[in-house]
This record gives C-alpha cells, sequence and structure tokens, in this order.
C-alpha cells in the first residue's frame, strides 16, 4: 500500500509538472514534465511515504494503447492514398540501421572502451529490450547496454520537441488526433478499439503490439466510417504522463557518475544517429508525400511508442512515423545479431 501510495505522489508530481509546462510554454509538457520531475525523484533516492515510487511494465502497456487508437483515428483516405509513394523512405531505413549500427558500434569501442558484444548492441537503433537480451547471450554486459538504450531514449525525447521549437515548428499539439473530448459513448469505442487491438496483436505476437494493434483497428474503424471520435485530450495527456513518468523513474538506484558517463556517451550516439537523419530526410523528403518533420522523425532512433507520441503532439504524420518505426524494429531484431555472428564477431 505504502509503494501505490508513492508511486500516486509521484504521478501527481508528474501532472503538476505537465501542468506547469504547458502554462509555461514547453514543448510536449505533458511528456517532458513528468520525465523531468521523475527523474530528478529517482536520482536523488527521495522517498515518498517511505519508499521510492515506481511503475510497473503494465502500467506502459495500459497507456501506450492510448497513443496507438489516437495515431489511427488520424489515418485518413488522403494519408492512405499516399502510402504507396513511402517507399523511398522504407526502402531507406535498411542502409540506415546499418550506418547508425556501425557508426555508433565504432564509437562506443573507441571512446567508451567497451567490450565487443557490449558495443555492438548497445548501438542498436531500437528495440531496447531485444537488444539487451540479444547483447547479454553473447556476452555483453546488460546494465551497461540498458543504461546506454535508455539515456539514448530519453535523450531523443528530450531534444526533439526542443529542435522543433528552436526552428520554429509547432509543438503544442495535432487537433487531428487530440482535440475535441467527444461524448462519453465515443470514449469508451475509442477506448474498446484500444484494449481490442492492444490485445490481438499480442495474441498475434506482432511487433510493438501495444502499439500497432490500437493503430489499426482505430485506423480501420475510421477509414470505414466507423466513428469519427477522436482521443480525448484527457486520455492523451494521461498515457504521456505515464510514459514520460516511467520513463524518469527508471533512473533510481543509478549511480550518478554512471548516469553522466552514460549520457555523455549516448549524448554522443545520439548527435551521429540524427545527424544521419537529418541527412537522408534532406535528401528525400522530396521524394515522398510527407513533410521533412515527419521523414526526419521517421529515422530518429528512438523507441516506437515514444516517437509515435512525439509525432502526435507535433501532428507530424503519426502513421508515417509510426509505419518506418515498425520497419525498423523488425529490421534491428532480424538483421543485426546475424550481422554480429557472421561479420563482427569473426572479424
Amino acid at each position: 500500500m505504502r509503494l501505490v501510495l508513492a508511486t500516486a505522489a509521484a504521478l501527481l508530481l508528474a501532472g503538476l509538472a505537465g501542468w506547469a509546462g504547458e502554462h509555461l510554454g514547453v514543448p510536449l509538457p505533458w511528456l517532458l514534465g513528468p520525465l523531468g520531475i521523475c527523474a530528478l525523484v529517482a536520482m536523488t533516492g527521495l522517498h515518498l511515504g517511505g519508499v521510492r515510487p515506481s511503475l510497473p511494465m503494465w502500467s506502459r502497456s495500459v497507456s501506450v494503447p492510448v497513443i496507438g487508437a489516437a495515431i489511427g483515428s488520424s489515418v485518413t483516405p488522403a494519408i492512405l492514398g499516399q502510402a504507396p509513394s513511402w517507399w523511398p523512405t522504407l526502402l531507406a531505413m535498411l542502409p540506415f540501421v546499418i550506418a547508425v549500427q556501425l557508426a555508433n558500434f565504432a564509437l562506443l569501442r573507441r571512446l567508451g572502451g567497451y567490450d565487443r558484444p557490449t558495443a555492438y548492441f548497445a548501438s542498436s537503433p531500437g528495440g531496447l529490450v531485444d537488444a539487451v537480451l540479444l547483447g547479454e547471450l553473447r556476452g555483453g554486459d546488460p546494465a551497461l547496454m540498458a543504461t546506454l538504450h535508455f539515456a539514448r531514449i530519453v535523450l531523443i525525447v528530450v531534444a526533439i520537441p526542443l529542435l522543433f521549437a528552436l526552428g520554429g515548428l509547432p509543438t503544442k499539439g495535432s487537433a487531428v488526433t487530440i482535440a475535441g473530448a467527444g461524448e462519453l459513448g465515443e470514449t469508451a469505442l475509442m477506448l474498446a478499439l484500444a484494449a481490442g487491438g492492444a490485445v490481438g496483436a499480442m495474441r498475434l505476437r506482432l511487433p510493438a503490439a501495444p502499439l500497432l494493434g490500437p493503430m489499426v483497428v482505430s485506423a480501420v474503424a475510421h477509414l470505414t466510417g466507423l466513428t469519427d471520435a477522436a482521443m480525448p485530450p484527457l486520455l492523451v495527456h494521461l498515457a504521456q504522463i505515464v510514459v514520460g513518468s516511467r520513463l524518469g523513474l527508471q533512473f533510481a538506484g543509478v549511480g550518478g557518475r554512471d548516469v553522466l558517463r552514460g549520457f555523455g556517451l549516448a549524448g554522443l550516439s545520439v548527435a551521429l544517429s540524427l545527424t544521419i537523419a537529418t541527412a537522408l530526410a534532406a535528401a528525400l523528403h522530396g521524394f515522398v508525400h510527407a513533410p521533412a518533420p515527419a521523414v526526419f522523425l521517421a529515422f530518429a532512433p528512438g523507441g516506437v511508442a515514444e516517437l509515435g507520441l512525439i509525432a502526435v503532439a507535433l501532428g507530424a504524420e503519426p502513421a508515417y512515423v509510426v509505419i518506418h518505426h515498425l520497419l525498423r524494429i523488425v529490421l534491428t531484431v532480424a538483421l543485426l545479431p546475424k550481422i554480429y555472428d557472421r561479420v563482427v564477431d569473426r572479424s
């Protein structure tokens, strides 16, 4: 009970941080505010009610379907008609994944001094859980790999909204996907689509099932005219609070020196990856029916749920972004271990 109360207190603080961030004009306030305050709570070892607050994995699995259904509600026949033009960036995902993997591997080997499996699988552009498990099977250090992956995701979540804000791009949300609370019945329908899609995708063992299933089911429901409801902004805000809070609370028990070293290396890795992503976006956005910010987000090396949420909040073609990141996960899990086993480990 004390843990429940401590976690509830942390979520209340996170909600207040999101509210304050919105009134202060912070980009993506309902995501970055909770992330920052919960990271501060975790890193300072602050105990609320005598225990450290924490959010279980299922809290993310419950929140992400809300994001998936919100993304699905933004899919229109016009967007679907543009999908065949996405093939240049979809094809470019393969060389992008390999280039980012090998560039970051060289960086972590030379500057980080990590052993070969740790450096290689810590360089994976996505798939945190899969990359850590695959690296551990090959003798890598799971704690180091997890720290670097987690630091990379946090930096991406923080850096991209700031880059958009500095570039003068809107960071206050998309009217298509999160505006209008709708009636109670429409809200219940959206939640049913989210839950049903998540359960179905998990039973089919699809990649990123809690996000992909609700996204597909919601898109079909909207394209067929079953509903034109939008996910209520309150639920989207709550989903952002949970995702941001869980990211922040992951810092519990991590030493300051490890955090600084991990974030330093992850910062270099993110800068390198975003440079490659920016170059690809600049080269390819003219060949697809998607704006340059969406193409950039499609190649940004972060978690699919987090980047999907950023795309929703920034109104940057979330369906386009998520489809590219799902492909990135498939390529990462299917291809990169084979490259390590047949090339890197034998070299």
